[in-house]
This record gives C-alpha cells, sequence and structure tokens, in this order.
C-alpha cells in the first residue's frame, strides 16, 4: 500500500477509512504523513525535528501527533490538508490517541526525565484543545515491548499493555479514576501492540516472544 525508500511506521486508519497517516523518512527524517486509504496521493504534514505516532481526530480534520526534537517536544496537531502545526502541549508525551468523541486526547507522559533512558510513567488525559492534563494515572511502562494505550469504545476507560513477571496482559484504567482491571489472561509472551474494532467488540494483538543470543567477539591474537 505504502512504498518508498524510508522507513513507514505506526500507520493509524482514519474512522471513515478514507484516509492512513503514518511516521516516514522518506524525506530524510521521521516525519508524519498522510495518504489515501489505498496509498495514492501521499503528502508530506510536517518538517521539522522527530515526529512520530499520528491519529487522526474523529471528525477527519486534524491529526494530533508526538514530537521528540529538543525545540519541539510535546504534542502538536497538524490539519489534513496541511499548514503550520500547532503545539498542545510541552513536555515529554508519547503515543497519543484520540477519544471517539474527540474531545479529549490519552497519552503516556513522563513528568520529568532523569535519564535519557527514563520512560514514561503515567497515562495522562488532556483536552483536544491540549494544555495541561486534567488526570494522570501512574502506569508500569513495558520496557522491553514498549507500552501502547487505546480508548475503549465507549469513552469511559484506557486500555494498555504491562508486563509483570515477563509476561503482557492487557489491562482497562476507568477515567473516572479507581483501581485498573486486568482484561486478558495470557500465560506467556509480550504485547507488542493492540487494536479495537470498529464496535469495540474484538481486538486485534499483535504478541509473540523476543529470542536474543549474546555473542562475544575476541581478537585472534
Amino acid at each position: 500500500m505504502i512504498s518508498n525508500a524510508g522507513l513507514n511506521i505506526a500507520p493509524q486508519v482514519s474512522a471513515s477509512g478514507k484516509y492512513v497517516v503514518y511516521g516516514s523518512t522518506q524525506s530524510g527524517a521521521y516525519r508524519i504523513w498522510i495518504a489515501a486509504i489505498d496509498g495514492s496521493n501521499p503528502k508530506q504534514l510536517t518538517d521539522r525535528g522527530r515526529d512520530d505516532f499520528p491519529v487522526i481526530t474523529p471528525d477527519e480534520r486534524w491529526v494530533v501527533y508526538a514530537a521528540f526534537g529538543p525545540e519541539t517536544r510535546g504534542l502538536w496537531k497538524v490539519s489534513v490538508d496541511g499548514g503550520a502545526p500547532i503545539r498542545l502541549t510541552e513536555g515529554y508525551y508519547n503515543k497519543p490517541v484520540v477519544s471517539p468523541d474527540g474531545k479529549s486526547i490519552a497519552a503516556l507522559f513522563l513528568e520529568s526525565a532523569n535519564s535519557p533512558d527514563a520512560r514514561p510513567d503515567k497515562i495522562a488525559i488532556l483536552p483536544i484543545e491540549g494544555g495541561v492534563p486534567l488526570k494522570t494515572f501512574s502506569i508500569q511502562d513495558s520496557p522491553t515491548a514498549g507500552t501502547y494505550i487505546r480508548w475503549s469504545r465507549d469513552g469511559r476507560s484506557i486500555v494498555y499493555n504491562q508486563v509483570k513477571d515477563n509476561i503482557a496482559n492487557l489491562w482497562s484504567q476507568p477515567i473516572a479514576g479507581g483501581t485498573p482491571s486486568q482484561i486478558s489472561n495470557f500465560k506467556e509472551g509480550y504485547i507488542y501492540s493492540f487494536s479495537f474494532s470498529t464496535d469495540g467488540k474484538q481486538i486485534a494483538i499483535s504478541r509473540g516472544n523476543y529470542t536474543r543470543d549474546a555473542i562475544l567477539v575476541t581478537s585472534g591474537d
């Protein structure tokens, strides 16, 4: 569907199935691109810093994304037609997702980065207009496969993957507050990503295990 000389990642399809947005290095660095669902008419939407993890709002007017450049770090939005991006918030945010009613954004959040290897430790809920988080929920980020978050179809909870004892499962955090509940019961493996069906009744999950080998290279002398 999408074929070019770059690395293309994190594709997201719009609610109507008309568009696909994705991160791509085809112009030399990570930028946000949009194309028709068949891959035709690709268009670059951003051109500064490192931009990634785009998602289209339900009304298909805006693309919300995370920026990681030293001058651009935070959440932004840009029109699906292009134009100047608009900053929504500053700080260490990642993997934003827009609520089904289009009124809120959830994103992985790190209040302060004490080291370059620091990982998100919260889920933040922000208004679609941007600003400071309205709510935050503590999580344990998955250092192996990475944490992903999704809104439930009724907009009442955030579902995320979490690793405990080297096993990943899905958890649901009510937006109203309270204790998260485990909603899957896998006995092994990691979750790489997941997504709800349009009606919210099924979940597609990409999962498996990592295989790594340590190789010692020594001099022949």
